[in-house]
C-alpha cells in the first residue's frame, strides 16, 4: 500500500491541516483515479463525514492543486465519489459538535442515566442516535414512577387515621398528626406518594409522625412500612389562600359571648333562703357554691333540673364565636378541635357542624356528656357566609395539632374530658 496512506502519515497531515504529500506531488499530473483515491484518503483520514477539519482554517494546500485535469477526464468513466467525498470535507461547525456530544448523550442514557433513574428507559431513536453521532437531541428521561413494595403487605398495619384532610394555602402551616394503631414505625418508614408533596418529621408525643403539607394534592398516600408489613392512609389536601384563612380566623374570634352554664334568673319563691333577695343571674356559679355549700348546691340543682327537664335548651346568640367555648383561654369548656380531632373530618362534614350542629355518625362526642348530647344540635347552630365556612374550615386546618387536654368547667375548675362529670354538675 502507498505510504501515503499508511494511518501514521494520514494523522500527521491531518493534524497539520493539509492532504497527503503524494495528492500534493500529482499536481496537474494526476489522473482522474488518482485525484478519487487522493480525496477518499482525506475522507478516511478525517473520520468519515469530514468532522475532524471542521476546525481547520488552513485550506491553501487544496487550493494549489490545479483543477484543469480534473476537467480533462471523460464524464462517462469519471467516477461521481469525487463530489461526494468533496463535499463532506466542508467545515460544518454545528455538525462536528452534535458529532462529538451526541454519543456521549448516547452512551450515559444506556448506562449511566438508566443507573440513576431505574424506571426510565431511552426509546430506540434515542439509542441509535447515541451510537451514530446524529445531531438530534435525545428526549428527556422520564420521571420515574413512584409506587408501593409489592412485596409488602401494605394491610397489616391500620394508620390512624385511614382517610385524613388538610389544606394548603402557599403562607401559612398545615399540619396533621398519624400513626399506627398498636404499633411503632421508625421514621425512616414512613413515606408519601407523590413524594413532594408532604414532609415527615418524629411525633413522640403521638407516638407516630407529624405530616407537613408542601402542596395541595386531590389525594396523597401516605404509607408506613416495617420490614415486610405495612399500612396506608389517603389523605386529601384541599387548595386554599391565605384570604379564605384570614376570613376564617376573623368569624372564629370576633362575635358575641355566652355563658351556656349561666345561672337562669329564678324567682324567690323558688331560692333557698340563703339566696332571696339576690340576682342569682348576675353571680357565678362559685359565688352560689359557695353560699350553699357543695352538697346543697348538688341537692337543688338536681331539683331544679328535674323540675324543668322539658324546658327549652338556653338558646345562644347565633353569631357566637368559636373561641367562646374551643381553644385555650376560651370563656368556657375549652373544647379542642384542632387536626388531632379534625383531621378525620371531611370539609363538608365540617360545614355540617359550623351550621346545622350535625356531627358524622363515625365523630361522635368525646367531652359532652351524654346527659347534655340531645342539647347539642340546638346549641351548635351558627350563621355564617358561605365564605366565612370555607375560611373557617382553612382556619381549622392550620391550627396546631395538640390533645384535648383538661375540660373546663362552669365552676372554673379543670377536669379531664374522660372523667365522666366534666362541668362539676348533678347528672339527671
Amino acid at each position: 500500500m502507498n505510504r501515503g496512506f499508511g494511518v501514521p502519515e494520514c494523522r500527521i497531515n491531518r493534524a497539520k491541516g493539509r492532504f497527503p504529500d503524494d495528492v500534493r506531488r500529482m499536481g496537474a499530473r494526476a489522473s482522474a483515479m488518482a485525484w478519487t483515491l487522493a480525496m477518499l484518503s482525506s475522507v478516511a483520514c478525517g473520520g468519515g463525514d469530514g468532522s475532524q477539519m471542521s476546525n481547520n482554517t488552513d485550506t491553501k494546500p487544496a487550493e494549489s492543486v490545479d483543477p484543469k485535469p480534473a476537467e480533462s477526464v471523460d464524464p462517462k468513466s469519471a467516477d461521481p465519489a469525487p463530489t461526494s467525498a468533496s463535499s463532506s470535507m466542508s467545515p460544518k461547525p454545528t455538525s462536528s459538535a452534535s458529532a462529538g456530544s451526541t454519543p456521549m448523550t448516547g452512551s450515559m442514557a444506556g448506562s449511566g442515566a438508566q443507573a440513576m433513574t431505574p424506571a426510565s428507559n431511552p426509546s430506540p431513536a434515542a439509542g441509535s442516535a447515541g451510537s451514530s453521532g446524529s445531531s438530534q437531541m435525545m428526549p428527556m428521561a422520564a420521571k420515574p414512577e413512584e409506587m408501593l413494595d409489592p412485596k409488602v403487605d401494605w394491610k397489616a398495619l391500620k394508620l390512624v387515621y385511614p382517610t385524613l384532610y388538610s389544606a394548603y394555602d402557599g403562607v401559612h402551616t398545615f399540619q396533621v398528626p398519624v400513626h399506627v394503631d398498636g404499633a411503632s414505625v421508625e421514621l425512616s418508614g414512613w413515606s408519601a406518594i407523590p413524594s413532594d408533596a408532604v414532609s415527615f418529621e418524629a411525633d413522640p408525643d403521638n407516638k407516630g409522625v407529624l405530616i407537613t403539607m408542601r402542596k395541595a394534592a386531590s389525594e396523597v398516600t401516605i404509607a408506613a412500612r416495617s420490614g415486610a408489613i405495612g399500612g396506608t392512609a389517603a389523605l386529601h389536601i384541599t387548595k386554599a389562600t391565605p384570604e379564605e384563612w384570614e376570613t376564617g380566623r376573623q368569624r372564629y374570634t370576633t362575635g358575641a359571648e355566652w355563658d351556656p352554664f349561666g345561672i337562669p334568673a329564678i324567682p324567690d319563691e323558688e331560692l333557698p333562703p340563703e339566696l332571696r333577695g339576690m340576682k342569682i343571674e348576675e353571680l357565678s356559679l362559685e359565688e352560689i357554691i359557695a353560699i350553699l355549700g357543695p352538697e346543697k348546691f348538688a341537692q337543688l340543682a338536681a331539683e331544679y333540673i328535674a323540675n324543668h327537664a322539658d324546658d327549652p335548651a338556653p338558646a345562644p346568640p347565633t353569631n357566637l364565636k368559636c373561641n367562646n367555648c374551643h381553644g385555650m383561654g376560651a370563656k368556657v369548656l375549652e373544647v379542642a378541635h384542632t387536626p388531632t380531632q379534625i383531621s378525620q373530618v371531611s370539609d363538608a362534614d365540617l360545614k355540617n357542624i359550623f351550621r346545622m350542629g350535625k356531627k358524622p355518625d363515625y365523630l361522635g362526642f368525646h367531652v359532652l356528656p351524654e346527659e347534655y348530647q340531645s342539647q347539642y344540635v340546638e346549641m351548635h347552630r351558627w350563621d355564617a357566609t358561605e365564605a366565612e365556612v370555607v375560611g373557617l374550615t382553612v382556619y381549622l386546618r392550620s391550627l396546631t395539632p395538640e390533645g384535648q387536654g383538661l375540660i373546663l368547667g362552669p365552676d372554673g375548675k379543670y377536669r379531664p374530658a374522660d372523667g365522666g362529670n366534666i362541668f362539676g354538675l348533678p347528672t339527671l
